[in-house]
């Protein structure tokens, strides 16, 4: 689908931007229609605030999303008055981000963005609600500059004590999505509302034991049949899972263990610094919105050596090529765990929570607990790889081992 990165929310407070790049048509068009359903979105809301983020009274909510997103925000802000905490609402909008750029002085680029609020907040709920067209045309310089001053708050979070919780993870239904997935709106909506869906409790059960096989874990060897050839050590690094719940145990823990992605279902865990090596290929994928094709990572020592494609990389090599320190660190194995995630035949699809996509994340790796916080982020995704951990196979070709898989049945 596209060349997902994973950020913090430091883009979507009061005002700031998103992390993800609607063409300037669509971010003129008119009211969007809402994600969700009124029954699911409040189905969700009840759910993300009582049981994923276990919000407790007399706490500070921030909540975040799009224009597709008003009736969810509502929702989320009533469930969340409803157990005695606080919520408000910051509202973002494609067109917002777009203006931003077409009527904000470029001088304005490097102002840090306001962490007063979010660092008074115990917890933040937001959507991935940008499409991916929204920064065509616009100024590479001018996006890297808003990623570079992001710079403090990234530093910010490693002291912050609350929890996140994002929906979207890949999967969040937009025009241009469902575009570069090569499926409808429809569809995409369709697999966004069967993540949100899945069995919670058996979900935990499968990713628990794909947890303590990484922790038990050493070496790695990722393979496909595109090409992809990728050696690593985790043996000492700490394995995290996204189940969809930030327990009373993870709300005590790493920054890592408090944040949920939904669809949930996902285990990932660092790779040991200067010890991945081997190339990864991605057959197609998207970087703001410019397609690409075979996508090449070659790998050494644990950084990319060199990026290459068969078309289409340019604004990809040119971005890199003016990040800063950190953007070559191969620093995340993710596996999907969720069952309930089903791409249509010829679809582009290959979202992180899908039950055996396994996924390489290269530079920023705060959000699994890592220390990497550079502004440079890209995650390859392989829905057909088979990983043997130890010399055990946990994936097989894109399914599940069935040590892994019977817990979800």
């Amino acid at each position: 689908m596209s060349l997902s990165t994973r950020w913090w929310p430091a883009v979507v407070v009061v005002g700031q931007l998103a992390s993800a790049p609607a063409s300037a048509a669509q971010s003129k068009a008119g009211p969007a229609q809402p994600t969700l359903d009124s029954a699911t979105s409040r189905r969700v809301a009840e759910n993300v605030v009582n049981k994923v983020a276990h919000v407790r009274p007399g706490e500070l909510v921030l909540l975040s999303g799009g224009e597709r997103d008003i009736p969810l925000l509502e929702d989320l802000s009533i469930a969340v008055s409803k157990v005695g905490a606080y919520p408000i609402i910051s509202y973002q909008s494609n067109r917002l981000v777009r203006r931003y750029f077409e009527e904000v002085p470029a001088s304005l680029d490097t102002l840090s963005p306001q962490l007063r609020i979010f660092s008074a907040t115990d917890v933040f709920i937001g959507t991935d609600y940008i499409d991916p067209a929204t920064f065509g045309g616009i100024d590479p310089a001018r996006l890297a500059a808003r990623q570079k001053a992001d710079a403090p708050f990234r530093a910010a979070l490693q002291t912050w004590k609350g929890r996140t919780v994002t929906l979207g993870n890949g999967l969040y239904p937009t025009p241009g999505a469902a575009r570069q997935a090569n499926i409808s709106l429809p569809a995409l909506t369709a697999m966004y509302r069967a993540g949100l869906d899945v069995d919670y409790d058996a979900l935990g059960r499968t990713a628990e034991l794909v947890r303590t096989a990484l922790a038990k874990g050493k070496d790695i060897h990722l393979t496909a049949p595109n090409g992809t050839d990728l050696q690593a050590k985790i043996g000492g690094q700490t394995p995290y899972v996204s189940d969809g719940v930030i327990s009373d145990a993870d709300r005590a823990g790493s920054l890592a263990q408090r944040a949920a992605y939904l669809p949930a279902g996902e285990a990932y865990v660092v790779m040991a610094p200067g010890s991945a090596t081997g190339k990864l290929i991605m057959d197609r994928t998207w970087y703001r919105d410019h397609p690409i094709t075979k996508l090449q990572v070659d790998v050494e020592a644990g950084k990319v050596r060199r990026l290459s494609a068969a078309a289409g990389a340019g604004t990809l090599q040119t971005d890199y090529d003016k990040a800063g320190a950190g953007k070559d660190q191969v620093g995340v194995l993710d596996i999907g765990l969720n069952p309930a995630i089903h791409p249509p035949a010829g679809s582009h699809l290959q979202p992180w929570s899908q039950s055996g996509v396994v996924t390489i994340a290269i530079g920023n790796n705060q959000w699994a607990g890592g220390n990497n916080t550079g502004e440079f982020a890209l995650a390859v995704q392989l829905a057909d790889a088979t990983l043997v951990v130890d010399g055990k196979t946990l994936v097989d070709h894109g399914r599940l081992a069935p040590m892994a898989s019977e817990a979800s049945r």
